[in-house]
């Protein structure tokens, strides 16, 4: 188990940075988060600030999960090329990055920043 944590210690570095920042920005956001926009630009889905807290981290953590299968299906995954994992570990790192990009935007959004 901690040699598959060593393989992604980057995505949880990540995971970690997006709770403080939520953390950080808990205290300074508004009651209502604006979490979807339709094409016009407008809110069509606004949540709790607590709750879209819970629903970013939950999203992150079943992002790692899923890009990190390695971590339930070892048997199946021990097979596997070098390449091959190197690949999964790039690619888990690059969604967990895209994702905290995400929730930067809906946190800056909200704060009227951007």
């Amino acid at each position: 188990m901690k040699e598959k944590l060593k393989q992604s210690w980057f995505s949880l570095l990540v995971i970690a940075i997006t709770i403080v920042t939520w953390l950080i920005a808990l205290p300074f956001l508004p009651n209502d988060i604006p979490m979807q926009y339709n094409d016009v630009g407008k809110v069509t889905w606004r949540t709790n600030k607590f709750i879209a807290f819970f629903i970013n981290i939950a999203i992150m953590l079943f992002c790692y999960i899923v890009l990190n299968d390695n971590i339930f299906f070892r048997n199946i995954n021990q097979y596997q090329s070098d390449s091959k994992k190197l690949s999964n570990k790039l690619v888990s790192s690059v969604v967990q990055i895209f994702v905290y990009i995400i929730f930067l935007i809906i946190i800056f959004k909200s704060l009227r920043i951007l």
